[in-house]
């Protein structure tokens, strides 16, 4: 790949963006080109000069999809966060600035599209596994991370040394970014004499009160991580004879709507994005261990393959009558397929749309 817009191939687009520094890997996504139009793009760069936090060279790629027969868009994140198991305060950072510019992109579309819903597919190497603080503060949308031991905020290993415990606020206030995970906006709004108010309350109590960190989208993961007796899948099984969930698809059942007429009749033409089934199973750990780390003859990638089918259900009001409840519906397929890949292992996600109307 020799720059980040990819021509069409085989009736995809693409978009790449490689890491910074002096690494050649990086994040491509790519979508049915007769199906979606890409609107908008997002290169993230977690590394910010002066910032020890973020002095890593990982990156997130973010695009805007718009149907081009329906009325509504998918924002798609693919990224790759910091591998070091024992510094969950980096991931967590990272993780704060992706929510954030996600929270922009959507901000710019809604801006500029009326009555417009947006749907939203969040995936790549998070490097953390499902038993962790960090997997919950995804699902969950909010973390208490004042106190809390920095080596087990991954799940990736336990450790006994628990003297490094983070404090609040984790960055600096000239990273502008707030704890619900937005943009500082505020003081750009704001009269002067407010400002300054402002800045010194905050420099009153910004030390004294620790703020949760929040998100405010409704995240569910597409796989279970568990299989039927307990056991749990693995993503990635690599040399060393290590297991680990470090892949996900994560998904916004809801959407975010363009205005306030949107919110209100919501309950009435509101669609849900709902997972249909995971069409790809993971490899249990048993089968991982016969056929030996990965890369092998068998699996070309040290991590192996997600591939999950979507659809829309329609939330809809179902009377009954005397012979019964009843109710007719229609349906409408629409197909979306999307691939979403990091360069260095692919994570591939294929998505069928079917909508309910």
């Amino acid at each position: 790949l020799t720059g980040n817009c990819m021509d069409e191939w085989i009736g995809y687009c693409g978009h790449y963006k490689r890491k910074t520094g002096l690494k050649i890997d990086g994040c491509a996504t790519f979508w049915k080109s007769d199906t979606f139009s890409c609107v908008d793009v997002c290169e993230v760069e977690y590394k910010q000069d002066g910032i020890k936090l973020l002095d890593r060279d990982n990156i997130s790629l973010i695009l805007l999809l718009e149907h081009k027969s329906r009325r509504f868009a998918l924002w798609v994140s693919n990224t790759h966060l910091l591998y070091n198991e024992r510094r969950g305060d980096v991931k967590l950072a990272q993780m704060a600035i992706q929510f954030a510019e996600i929270n922009h992109i959507i901000s710019r579309y809604l801006e500029s599209c009326q009555d417009a819903r947006v749907y939203g597919i969040m995936c790549g190497d998070y490097n953390l596994t499902p038993v962790s603080p960090l997997y919950q503060f995804i699902l969950k949308g909010k973390l208490d991370y004042h106190g809390m031991p920095r080596n087990i905020l991954t799940g990736q290993r336990q450790s006994s040394n628990t003297k490094q415990k983070l404090q609040y606020p984790l960055w600096p206030s000239s990273l502008k970014l707030r704890h619900d995970c937005k943009w500082e906006r505020l003081m750009n709004s704001q009269p002067k004499h407010a400002s300054r108010l402002l800045t010194q309350l905050q420099g009153e109590c910004f030390n004294e009160i620790p703020e949760p960190l929040t998100h405010g989208f409704g995240i569910r993961s597409a796989y279970n991580h568990f299989g039927p007796t307990g056991e749990q899948e693995y993503t990635s099984f690599i040399a060393r004879g290590t297991q680990d969930t470090v892949d996900y698809i994560f998904y916004t059942p809801q959407p975010v709507l363009s205005n306030t007429k949107s919110k209100l009749n919501s309950l009435a033409r509101c669609q849900d994005l709902m997972l249909v089934k995971a069409r790809q199973r993971l490899v249990r750990r048993n089968a991982l261990i016969a056929l030996g780390a990965l890369p092998n003859a068998v699996m070309s990638s040290d991590h192996q393959m997600l591939h999950v089918q979507f659809g829309f259900r329609r939330h809809s009001v179902v009377r009954a009558t005397v012979t019964g409840p009843t109710a007719q519906r229609r349906y409408l397929h629409v197909h979306l397929k999307l691939c979403i890949r990091q360069v260095h292992a692919p994570v591939k996600v294929v998505l069928r749309l079917v909508a309910k109307v």
